[in-house]
């Protein structure tokens, strides 16, 4: 999964992040992380605290990790 998230769009993979079951959300986040930027932080961070599947908030959780900036630790 990680190279075919790899290959997507930043939009595409804010999609897949948004819409399906929650392991292909979680799926997206821990491989298309990378694709994003620092303006989606917020969303990353809204998952963690907010999102109803601990399986997303625990992949989003791990994708600040792939974040290099400080609102993303902080």
């Amino acid at each position: 999964l990680r190279t075919a998230f790899l290959a997507l769009s930043a939009r595409d993979v804010l999609q897949a992040i948004g819409t399906g079951p929650p392991p292909a959300r979680a799926a997206a986040l821990r491989h298309g992380a990378a694709r994003l930027n620092a303006a989606h932080l917020p969303l990353i961070l809204r998952l963690v605290e907010d999102d109803p599947e601990v399986v997303v908030q625990t992949a989003a959780l791990r994708a600040l990790g792939q974040f290099g900036e400080p609102a993303a630790v902080e």
